[in-house]
């Protein structure tokens, strides 16, 4: 990934490469056929060969791909359908505030445990992750999309390449090493005004969306300053890394209905 790092901007390069050579990646790997099928709660980490693992999108939705600013390379939306790799370069970036909306072919719909998992391509630095987060919502008709609550517990800006504590952030896709997805359950959206209207379906979800969280923004005198908000009251800033260009945002590398 390229930076702009310091008040001046000056360009640095951290590269995405640096999650192969940290990761023992596993190209389209297959779950073993033996033992219970497992169940995950909602934030639960799965793993890329997990038997809880249904199925995987199919195909862009309404909305495809919108790319943000800063996404100049691994732009080919092509790379989050399918199973996802556990590759760190074989991701689709979306950019500052980019979004992609999946098709997940079959409608699956809300049952105990979580229901799917999405995975990025985070790089683990001990107990630490360098991460980029995404807000992810669910449609049953592809026009009205029911968002999951989020909550970030991070006071100050994310240098560009700083590793934080995943544990400060829940409710976002992203808080995951690479080949490792995060859970989802949809009854986390049982209240949501989308929900309790009838505008979304919890039994028949069609398409995923992610949309990357923009990680701050210049304020006064070139100071880094939330751009976005969670879901608290009040609502607390979400700082992830920033300012970032090249592959900026959100890197997806796939999304799974889970069992």
């Amino acid at each position: 990934m390229t930076y702009w790092t310091g008040g001046a901007r000056i360009p640095a390069v951290f590269t995405i490469l640096v999650a192969v050579a940290m990761v023992t990646a596993c190209t389209n790997p297959t779950a073993s056929d033996d033992g219970p099928v497992p169940t995950y709660a909602h934030g639960d980490g799965v793993p890329l060969n997990s038997r809880g693992i249904a199925g995987w999108a199919k195909g862009l939705g309404p909305g495809g791909y919108e790319r943000g600013p800063g996404a100049e390379a691994y732009t080919n939306p092509d790379r989050a359908i399918g199973p996802a790799s556990g590759i760190a370069t074989d991701v689709v970036v979306l950019g500052q505030g980019g979004s992609i909306v999946l098709d997940m072919g079959t409608p699956f719909g809300d049952t105990p445990g979580a229901d799917f998992a999405v995975w990025e391509n985070g790089i683990a630095v001990g107990n630490l992750v360098f991460l980029e987060l995404g807000r992810v919502a669910v449609s049953s008709n592809g026009a009205d999309f029911a968002t999951f609550p989020v909550t970030a517990r991070r006071d100050t800006a994310v240098r560009p390449g700083e590793a934080v504590d995943p544990g400060l952030y829940d409710g976002f896709a992203g808080v995951h090493p690479v080949g490792t997805g995060i859970a989802f359950d949809l009854s986390k959206l049982s209240q949501t005004e989308e929900v309790t209207q009838g505008w979304v379906d919890l039994s028949k979800i069609q398409y995923v969306r992610i949309t990357d969280v923009v990680g701050g923004k210049y304020g006064e005198n070139e100071m880094v300053v939330a751009a976005e908000f969670d879901d608290q009251d009040p609502p607390h800033p979400i700082y992830d890394p920033f300012p970032t260009i090249g592959t900026a945002g959100f890197d997806l590398d796939g999304v799974a209905v889970l069992w």
